[in-house]
This record gives C-alpha cells, sequence and structure tokens, in this order.
C-alpha cells in the first residue's frame, strides 16, 4: 500500500516536487491536486527546480475536475463503460438557481423574487451535500414531520414537493446533471477506466484529506495500486492513542483518520516522506498540543518537556479594529518585501483581505486578493445596480444622483462635463424638499423655480439671463437621461414583467447612460477585466432567466443585486512577485518566508455554519448529513498547516463593527498552551508601530478663531432674524456674509419644522388678507382650516404629516382665531407680512435693519406687531435680556415709518403668538410689563445695538464664535467650522 505523509513544517509542494521529479515513471505520470491555484502552484514550483527552464511536465490536474473528453476517448473502445457514463453536462450554476427559485415561488406565490433566489441557493447547497455525500432524497419519507417543531415539519413536506420535482425537471427539461452528481460520475468512471487499463506511469494524489465520498474511493483505489501513491498532508502520527480515537468532526485530524479507517491503515503504518526526518519538530508538537482533543486536555498540565521551543519564530499581535489590523498586516508584508524574503496573508475574511491590499497601495505595492473583486463592488457592477435602484425608486433625488454621478454615466456629453453639470443642478434644484414623481417631477421643478427667478425683482437683467440658461440646462440633462432611461421607464406601471425583459432594458439603459460624445456606452460598460466578467453574467443570466415568470418591476433590482452578489471577478494585473493573500484552502499546500494568519476571532476562524433554512441540525443527523462541524474541522486543518510554518505571525482585532469580539477558540487554546509553558508570544510592537502610522508627529491644540475682515468686508445690513444670531454667534455671521458660505439642503429631505412654519404663515397670512378687518364670519374656523390644506399641499403626502401636523394646526387655529375674535373690535385694519426697513448711525456709517413683520394690528393711536412662532416661543427673558431681539426691531423700524402702509405711531405691545398647536400654548408671550415697559425695551434694544455697531466697526473687533455660552442657542449650521468642540471644552 502507498500511502505516505508530507510533515506539516515542511513546504507541502516543494517537498513533493523535489521527491518525485528525478523518478523514473514521473514524466508519464498523473499528478491530482485538491484545487486548480494547486495545480498551478506546483508548476511553477517544478520550472523553478529546473532553473525555469522549458521541461516536459507530467499530466497535473485537479482532483475531481477530471476531463470528461480524456475519459470518454479512452472508454470509446469498451462499450459497457461507455454505457455507464451517461455524461450529460452540467447546468449552469445560474439555471439551477432560478430554476428551484421559480419551483419554489411555484408553491409558495407570496415569496418574494429575490427571497426565493436565497432559498434557491441555500437548497441548491444542499443538494450539493446530499449528492457529495452520496444521499437521497427519497429517503425524506423516512423523516417523520411529527418528530420536529411544526415550522420544520412544514418545510420538510415542501422540501419533498421540490426534490421530488427537481430530477424530473433535470432530465425531461433541461437534459443536464446536477455539479456533484456530474463529478461523482466522472470519478466513478475514472477509476473504472483505471481497472481495466493501468496508467502507464505513476499516478500521484497529493495534499487532499479524500473528504468527499467520491474521491476518498478514488484515494483508496490510487492508495491499492502498485503505481499509486496517496500523499497526505500533515498527519499526526505522533499524537497518543487515546487523544486519536476521541477526535470529533471539528479536530484537524478527523478527516485523515477517517481516510485511514476506510483503506484500514493504521497511522504507524503512514511513513514520512523520504527525507523529511521522522519526529515532529517543537513547533509541530505545539500545535498537536493546542488543537488536542476536549477529551484530554488535562494533559496540558504536564507538557512534554520542550515544547516551549515551538514559540520560536511564532508572535501574535491584537489591534484595536479591522482597520488597524489590516494597517498592522500590511506593515508585516512590507517590512517582508523589503528584505527580500516571500510573505503571504491567510484569512478568511474577505474584507479584511481588501482592506490590507488597499493599505498596501499606500506604497505602490499592488497585491489583489487571490478571492477576487466582488463584481457588485466593480466600477461596472456598481453602475449597474444604482441604474436599477433608481429605476425601483422612481428616480428619486437620493438614488437619481448617485446614478449621476458615477463615472461611467455621460449621457452623450464628456463625463467629467457631465458630473459638473450634475453637481450644478443637484445645488440649485434637488435639495431639499422632494420634487414630483420620476424625472418629469423634476423637470417641472425646474421650469417652476426658473419662472420664480425671473418674476423676482432683487435680480438684475444679466442675473435673470444667466439663471434662464441655467435652468433650461437642467431641462436639457433631464432630458439627456430621461432618453437614455426610456427602455427601463418604458416598463414602469406595466403590471408584471418577464425577467428577460427587464434585464434587456436594463442592459439598453445602461449603456446609453454611459454613451459619451465619441465612444459607444458598450465600448465604456464591457471594458476590462470586470467589464468582461458582467458581460459574461448578463449573457448567462439571459439565457437562465428564460421561461421564468414575469416579476413587479419594483422587484427588480433585489433580484439583479441577488443574482450579482455571488460572483467575483480577478483581475489581471501584475502583483508584487514576493507576496500574496490568500484563502486557507489555497494555502494549504503554498508556503512563504512569512505566513500571517489574520483575522483570528470567533465566526471568522472558524466561521459558523451558515443557517439553513431547510433543514435543522436534528433533521441533518436523521436524514445522514454529517455534521456542521466537519467544515470546521477541514478549516482547522488549514490552520493547523500554516501554524507550522517556520515564521508565522497570529493577528486579531479586539472590535469589529463597534462591538467586541471573541478570539478564535483555537487561539485561545494555544494561548493556554503557550500560558501552561511560560512562553507568551504577544508582539505589541506591530499595534504600536501601526498606530504611529499617521499619528502627528506633533498636536498643537487650536485657537478659537477670531477673524478681524477689514471693515469695508463686513455686512451693513442685516435683517431682524440676522441679527439675533450676530448676538448669538459673530462667527456665523461671518461665515455668511463675509465668508459667504451656505449650508446646503439634504436631498431628499423630509418636511421639517422649516416648512411647517412656512405652510402654517401662508395659511394665516391668506386668512387674514381674506378678513383685513371687521368681525370675523361663522365660519372662521372651516376657512381657516381650508386654506391650510392648500398651504400644506404636497407636504401632507406624507402620512406622518397629514396625522401630526393637522391635528396640531386645528389646535393652533382654535387659539388664533378666539383672539382675533376678542381684538377685533380694537383693530381698524390688519397688515400681513409686510416688509420694511430702516438705519442705525455708526462709526463707519449707516447699518440697514430690515425685517418682514407677521402680523401688525393697526389700532387708533398705535400698533400692536405680532410674531408668529410655529416652534418653541421665546421666554420674555430671553427677548427683554437675551439675543432675541426680532419684535424690538421692529418696532423701531415701525417707528421710524419704515413699514409701508403702516403709520408712525407709538408701539402698544409686542407679541409672540404660539401657532404650533402644542397643547401647553395657551396664551400669547406679551413683552411689555410693570418692571420694563414696551417703550423701554425699544429703547434698550436701539441703544445696545448702536453699541454693538460701533463696536463691529472697529477693525480690530474679532467675529469670535458663540462669545456667550449662554446665549448659544439651539442647532448652528456654523458651529463645525468654528471648530468649537477643539477648543470650547464642552461650552
Amino acid at each position: 500500500m502507498s500511502v505516505v505523509s508530507i510533515p506539516p513544517h515542511q513546504p507541502f509542494l516543494e517537498t513533493l516536487a523535489r521527491g518525485l521529479i528525478d523518478r523514473p515513471d514521473f514524466l508519464d505520470g498523473t499528478v491530482l491536486l485538491p484545487t486548480h491555484r494547486a495545480c498551478r502552484a506546483f508548476t511553477e514550483v517544478l520550472l523553478g527546480i529546473g532553473g525555469g527552464r522549458a521541461r516536459i511536465l507530467p499530466r497535473i490536474l485537479s482532483l475531481g475536475e477530471l476531463d470528461p473528453d480524456t475519459i470518454i476517448i479512452q472508454a470509446e473502445a469498451e462499450a459497457e463503460l461507455a454505457d455507464e457514463l451517461e455524461l450529460r453536462p452540467a447546468i449552469a450554476p445560474l439555471r439551477r438557481q432560478l430554476l428551484l427559485a421559480r419551483l419554489i415561488m411555484r408553491m409558495d406565490p407570496e415569496v418574494p423574487p429575490d427571497r426565493a433566489l436565497k432559498l434557491s441557493a441555500a437548497l441548491a447547497r444542499l443538494i450539493d451535500e446530499v449528492q457529495f455525500n452520496r444521499l437521497d432524497f427519497a429517503n425524506l419519507d423516512g423523516l417523520a414531520p411529527d418528530h420536529f417543531s411544526e415550522h420544520w415539519g412544514i418545510t420538510l413536506r415542501f422540501l419533498g414537493i421540490v426534490t421530488g420535482n427537481w430530477p424530473k425537471i433535470l432530465r425531461n427539461d433541461e437534459d443536464r446533471l446536477d455539479p456533484i452528481d456530474r463529478r461523482n460520475r466522472l470519478i466513478e468512471a475514472q477509476i473504472g477506466l483505471w481497472r481495466r487499463n493501468a496508467p502507464k506511469g505513476l499516478l500521484v494524489a497529493a495534499g487532499s484529506t479524500g473528504i468527499m465520498p467520491a474521491t476518498g474511493d478514488m484515494l483508496a483505489f490510487i492508495s491499492g495500486q502498485p503505481y499509486g501513491l496517496v500523499v497526505l498532508p500533515g498527519l499526526d502520527r505522533h499524537l497518543d492513542e487515546e487523544s486519536w480515537a476521541s477526535l470529533s468532526p471539528s479536530h484537524p485530524q478527523w478527516a485523515l483518520s477517517e481516510f485511514l479507517k476506510r483503506i484500514e491503515t493504521a497511522r504507524d503504518e503512514v511513513p514520512d516522506w523520504p527525507g523529511t526526518g521522522t519526529e515532529p519538530t517543537a513547533r509541530v508538537r505545539l500545535v498537536a498540543e493546542a488543537m488536542r482533543p476536549a477529551e484530554t486536555t488535562e494533559r496540558w498540565r504536564d507538557l512534554p518537556a520542550g515544547i516551549g521551543e515551538g514559540t520560536e519564530g511564532l508572535s501574535a499581535a491584537t489591534f484595536p479594529g479591522p482597520v488597524a489590523e489590516a494597517g498592522g498586516v500590511a506593515l508585516m508584508l512590507r517590512e517582508a518585501a523589503e528584505e527580500g524574503r516571500t510573505a503571504a496573508l491567510v484569512t478568511p475574511n474577505r474584507e479584511l483581505a481588501r482592506r490590507v491590499s488597499t493599505e498596501l497601495a499606500r506604497w505602490g505595492i499592488v497585491v489583489d486578493d487571490s478571492a477576487g473583486v466582488p463584481l457588485d463592488r466593480t466600477p461596472p457592477g456598481t453602475f449597474m445596480r444604482l441604474a436599477a435602484h433608481a429605476f425601483a425608486e422612481d428616480f428619486a433625488p437620493a438614488p437619481l444622483l448617485a446614478l449621476l454621478k458615477h463615472p461611467l454615466t455621460a449621457c452623450r456629453r464628456e463625463p467629467g462635463r457631465f458630473r459638473e453639470d450634475v453637481r450644478e443642478m443637484e445645488r440649485r434644484l434637488l435639495r431639499g424638499p422632494r420634487p414630483g414623481k420620476g424625472l418629469q417631477g423634476i423637470l417641472d421643478a425646474a421650469e417652476k423655480k426658473g419662472a420664480e427667478r425671473q418674476q423676482d425683482e432683487r435680480l438684475t437683467p444679466e442675473e435673470k439671463e444667466a439663471s434662464e440658461r441655467r435652468y433650461a440646462g437642467f431641462g436639457i440633462t433631464i432630458g439627456r437621461v430621461a432618453d437614455a432611461l426610456e427602455p427601463l421607464n418604458a416598463l414602469s406601471g406595466t403590471g408584471r414583467v418577464a425577467i428577460t425583459d427587464l434585464l434587456r432594458a436594463h442592459v439598453r439603459s445602461c449603456e446609453k447612460l454611459a454613451r459619451t460624445g465619441d465612444a459607444q456606452g458598450r465600448e465604456r460598460l464591457w471594458k476590462g477585466e470586470a467589464g468582461e466578467a458582467l458581460a459574461r453574467l448578463i449573457s448567462e443570466l439571459d439565457a437562465a432567466t428564460h421561461g421564468m415568470p414575469a416579476i413587479e418591476p419594483e422587484q427588480y433590482p433585489a433580484l439583479f443585486d441577488t443574482l450579482l452578489g455571488g460572483e467575483a471577478v480577478r483581475l489581471r494585473r501584475p502583483n508584487h512577485p514576493g507576496l500574496a493573500i490568500l484563502g486557507p484552502l489555497e494555502a494549504r499546500l503554498q508556503r512563504a518566508d512569512r505566513l500571517v494568519l489574520a483575522g483570528l476571532n470567533q465566526g471568522d476562524w472558524p466561521a459558523e455554519p451558515p443557517p439553513d433554512p431547510w433543514m435543522s441540525r436534528g433533521m441533518r443527523a436523521a436524514f445522514g448529513l454529517p455534521a456542521q462541524e466537519t467544515r470546521a474541522g477541514l478549516a482547522a486543518h488549514d490552520f493547523a498547516q500554516a501554524l507550522c510554518a517556520p515564521e508565522v505571525v497570529l493577528t486579531r482585532s479586539e472590535r469589529a463593527g463597534g462591538n467586541p469580539t471573541v478570539p478564535s477558540r483555537w487561539l485561545q487554546r494555544l494561548e493556554t498552551v503557550l500560558k501552561v509553558a511560560g512562553r507568551p508570544v504577544e508582539d505589541p510592537r506591530w499595534a504600536a508601530w501601526q498606530g504611529e502610522l499617521d499619528a502627528a508627529e506633533k498636536v498643537r491644540p487650536v485657537e478659537p478663531p477670531q477673524p478681524r475682515p477689514p471693515v469695508a468686508a463686513r455686512p451693513r445690513r442685516l435683517s431682524a432674524t440676522r441679527v439675533e444670531a450676530w448676538l448669538r454667534d459673530p462667527y456665523g455671521i461671518f461665515a455668511r456674509h463675509i465668508l459667504e458660505l451656505r449650508p446646503l439642503e439634504p436631498i431628499d429631505a423630509d418636511p421639517g419644522a422649516r416648512e411647517r412654519g412656512e405652510a402654517i404663515h401662508r395659511a394665516l397670512e391668506d386668512f387674514v388678507r381674506a378678513h383685513p378687518s371687521g368681525e370675523l364670519p361663522e365660519d372662521a374656523f372651516e376657512q381657516l382650516i381650508g386654506l391650510s390644506e392648500e398651504s400644506f399641499g404636497p407636504l401632507l403626502e406624507r402620512p406622518l404629516a397629514r396625522t401630526f401636523w393637522t391635528r396640531r394646526f386645528r389646535r393652533a387655529a382654535e387659539f388664533v382665531l378666539q383672539i382675533d375674535r376678542e381684538r377685533r373690535s380694537l383693530i381698524r385694519r390688519i397688515l400681513i407680512e409686510t416688509e420694511g426697513g430702516t438705519s442705525l448711525d455708526g462709526p463707519e456709517g449707516a447699518f440697514a435693519l430690515t425685517a418682514i413683520a407677521d402680523r401688525i394690528e393697526v389700532r387708533g393711536d398705535g400698533i400692536v406687531i405680532v410674531d408668529y412662532k410655529s416652534g418653541q416661543t421665546p421666554t420674555r427673558k430671553s427677548a427683554v435680556e437675551g439675543p432675541v431681539r426680532q419684535l424690538p426691531i421692529e418696532a423701531i423700524i415701525a417707528q421710524a415709518g419704515g413699514f409701508d402702509d403702516c403709520p408712525a405711531v407709538p408701539v402698544e405691545a409686542l407679541e409672540y403668538w404660539p401657532t404650533g398647536g402644542g397643547r401647553s400654548a395657551t396664551s400669547p408671550t406679551i413683552l411689555g410689563t410693570k418692571d420694563k415697559s414696551t417703550a423701554a425695551i425699544i429703547s434698550d434694544t436701539r441703544e445696545g445695538l448702536q453699541r454693538y455697531i460701533a463696536a463691529f466697526d472697529d477693525p480690530d473687533m474679532p467675529y469670535l464664535a458663540e462669545p456667550r455660552p449662554e446665549f448659544k442657542g439651539g442647532f448652528n449650521d456654523y458651529r463645525h467650522l468654528s471648530r468649537i468642540a477643539e477648543w470650547s471644552r464642552g461650552l
């Protein structure tokens, strides 16, 4: 019997190649390795041994991925074997997933397409697993649904119906085989062929654990032939018998022990590869102890002598988070490269792998993740996803802007110029509340805002002409976008649509969006590795979705995301020759001078078993499927193999996603053994170096800003509301009026306090304008409510706004009408939304004050000025002693005759009316009191403003940020610009 093992501390492929290359039967032989990447690596090793010179190589095949054409050609002379093959093609994975999804949707029409696709992917994995283990779904009848919970009983019956129909569809409709079924048949056929015709040269199967039954059969057959040789990876022949007898599926040696049982071979009958020695190294013994079965871990109290020497070349590094871990790993790889050594990152965490690749790029080191880049994260994949989601959300501003700002979007323009147009349109048109529905709603908004600008009397003719050109340009841009998206838009509102039709319309729209003035869209969309991979996927989807049931168009984006999410693309670009980023399976047979095993947190290494929506753990066991811990055992084998490399660094992060992490149980085991041995391996240097990588050499606390612009640049005109901001935060006035910085409104903003306040003001304004004097009509309340419906308008399309705002406005209307009725006999007329202004003297000249008064009641010998407050009503103290000076400033303007149609008469009262509809608002806030009359408040405000104006007419007077914290008020658009959090210490 020909079974040998290469010890885990030896480089597997290099050791294998050096031992085979001089054998006379090697060149005529066949070498079977676990993966295609292992085959490529083995070829490179053989060429490297020969100094890169051309040489004849044996057949090198991926185990289980045998060549069916070769088998059929060799079997043509043997009719019996040819009949046994029946090798129909394997069904395409996408086609199988979609067909299974159709079955699921047929059985339960309530399941949405994207959910059906996820269920069908899990079902396809279950089918593969059943065929992998040579089980039969017919045995589902033996699982009594009554033995499980009601949910699982229903699932089991459903599963029986689906799997009962699947073989008929596969044979009769598709004329295909499941991939694992076909693979099993190929292996059986190859074994049958070897039985009839022995291969000419050596037959070597290396690096496999034989966990797959069909693969195990092949290894068992090879091991029993005189020309066969099975090379096992890292068999532990020195573990004590008690521990060997108690191995569980989660142990790294379990799969190898099961294979040896199959071929009825004892461990001590398996020799090590010639020249590798027979005694394990200290590192191998250390790893074996750390991975010891739980039943015998009490032996850690009496560790073998010298086991602590296994820490030579072994270190560990802990980082605060994934970003820091990626930076630290990149430093480890970079150091090895600069020293002329090879290094590899090994991790199952693909997000961490991508981060490390990005960190290396900062130094110009290109190392791509061997798993590739997810197709949905590539530029063309992201572009098509954005187009699908913009369509499903009826081209709402946020998803539409995400699509239009993508580098591939051009709409027959130069891409850079097109994005400039889009950014301008965003600033002037798409920020704030959402326009009307669809692209037409945006076009209508452009026309409306353009017309408003033309009617704005404050604009000069030149400004109006520029505004007309600008908004006309927005219309042209939207027209180009609408033309490009027409294939998709045509399917909106048409009911259910075939998936193939949606896919083709999606592709046509994306090609039209990507078209520039010089290049067709297809030339830009499908170029490069990512574009080619996406084109292949789209072609497969087009064929696979043929005959699928129609869906609602809004269901298409989630379905497209699900189909795109499982694909990856490998970029063809020159990587650093000495560095690599590998998955655990790829790293099993490869070695580097330094191995970094990263992401050692529970849930990553080992990974948690994926949830199975089709079978519970009890059902799986009853059906005969292996425990899900078997996967953990294979991962443990890969980890143990890598851990035996000469230099290994183990890394993990203490937090992920803001939550604390748990170290991998393998790492915990290793740390326990090392603690007993008194040889800790934690190396804090890497975390320290990574922390210093982007740290500033010296941190200087920022000082409070004290801008002192020239007096000529300082504002000489402010509204009453801006004066309040000036008193609270002079720096905000500096940023707004001198630097001319304006905060951008949110995109697709929900109507907020401002919009609500404006609507309330419009309703009250329209009502008072209709009844400027005299008694109120009997139906005043109904009239005011009707006007509010008009003023709130589209805002009431939001369910919360209609429920909440309208109820509160009814209370506000009752409050306002009650006050109005009580004083109508005293009022000659009411002025609404009246604009006015005056000026105060300052050292550098007149300072203009402006205001828009919500309500001015003209009485016999005086006036009452009223301000509507839909938000929080100011307190009397803040209005008399603090910065809330809006009403006193309006009084100053009124006494100077600054309001049109308002006589320059004394101001009798200043009042705030709460119009927000709050239950606590039962009376207006009147500023004048016995202690301080209205006239005194107005006089104090005038004197205070003149002093303030004089102070800021001094060139040395700075615009301080919130100089009086008690006046800072609520939200401030310019707070972050003043960096107040850095110097205020919580003010």
